[in-house]
């Protein structure tokens, strides 16, 4: 047996444990199998055929034990990277653990409880240097009759945290408003898990039987309440109800074109990594039924948080339907949400959360 032939043997061996190590974690899909499907195709050609091999690294200058060196020294540079780079990202959630954890266990709230004026659904609100919208937003929320609502404050270096305040005693006989505050910056991603650890840590608050995922930008509109209760109406069974810019054409107004192109893509990947078709992936805007929101995990501390979302909802079998929302474009919304660069980042953590994170 030659030199070649070992080294394709022994990469065929790893192809297999890592192919295993992929499905214990479920985190297997149709990309992964189209993967592992022709490359071990390939392998087995190569191993049965050791000459066609030899001109294939032929091709690739490895004709010396010199090379062979430089190329192994690459594929150990390339593991050390991995490893590397997975130490990092642990250490990024360890952190974004320990805000969450305090955030929640230090929760801001009033002193009376008004279990008996609430509509049965509640606001998760996430909120970073939003002093100029927060306030309408809120007060939007409770003229609308919706009177439980939690505020994560993502560490705002602006007025955001005291207005919250403010709007606490306010409104201190009309709603319940929660503060939740970040000790430091973790962006919107860690919000989200704090939010969803908020509402699953405080089961006696039993009454609220749907959650509501907003933003504090002022770029969702609280009168689409009325067609997620509609969606209710007609079908209680429903687990997951997800606001939607592509069901109808007048739903999105002022969104830029690069955006929606880049937004169609994300259908495209979203089904290949989830097998789950939706017409609006990178949306916030949903309603939750309270009992499930322990089956969503938001394990990433990156952009991909979405994905980890979708990812719930395709494991755990949730039910779920799309109802087309009123979205407004501002160029103020525009500049707090996520820029069409971010689409090649998210790619980027989906293929490396897929195949090399653990």
């Amino acid at each position: 047996m030659q030199r070649l032939d070992v080294i394709v043997i022994i990469i065929w061996f790893v192809f297999i444990l890592f192919f295993i190590d992929l499905f214990q974690r479920r985190k297997f899909n149709f990309l992964h199998f189209m993967v592992f499907a022709w490359g071990t195709w390939v392998i087995i050609f190569f191993i049965l055929f050791p000459k066609a091999l030899e001109t294939f690294w032929k091709y690739f200058w490895l004709a010396r034990g010199a090379d062979l060196i430089v190329y192994m020294s690459i594929i150990f540079l390339t593991y050390l990277y991995i490893e590397l780079v997975n130490t990092d990202t642990k250490k990024d959630l360890q952190i974004t653990k320990l805000c969450t954890a305090f955030s929640v266990t230090n929760p801001i709230k009033q002193k009376k409880s008004l279990i008996d004026q609430h509509k049965p659904i509640g606001f998760l609100i996430r909120a970073y240097n939003e002093e100029s919208t927060i306030w309408s937003v809120i007060e939007e929320i409770v003229q609308g009759w919706y009177t439980f609502i939690v505020v994560c404050d993502d560490w705002s270096t602006d007025s955001t945290n005291n207005i919250v305040r403010n709007l606490q005693k306010k409104y201190k006989h009309e709603a319940d408003i929660v503060l939740l505050s970040h000790l430091i910056n973790r962006w919107w991603w860690a919000a989200n898990k704090t939010l969803f650890a908020y509402a699953q840590s405080n089961s006696h608050e039993n009454w609220i039987q749907r959650r509501v995922t907003y933003d504090a930008d002022g770029q969702m509109n609280i009168a689409d309440m009325k067609t997620f209760e509609r969606a209710i109406d007609w079908d209680c069974s429903l687990e997951v109800i997800i606001w939607s810019r592509f069901i109808e054409w007048w739903s999105a107004k002022n969104i830029p074109f690069v955006r929606k192109c880049i937004l169609q893509w994300a259908r495209v990947i979203t089904y290949i990594f989830n097998w789950i078709w939706l017409t609006d992936v990178s949306t916030w805007y949903r309603m939750y039924r309270s009992d499930i929101l322990e089956k969503i995990h938001i394990e990433s501390d990156g952009f991909t948080y979405q994905n980890d979302i979708v990812h719930s909802m395709y494991r755990e079998w949730l039910v779920y339907t799309e109802i087309p929302v009123h979205i407004s474009y501002t160029e103020y919304s525009l500049a707090k949400g996520q820029s069409s660069s971010n689409a090649l980042k998210i790619l980027k953590e989906l293929f490396w959360k897929s195949w090399f994170y653990k």
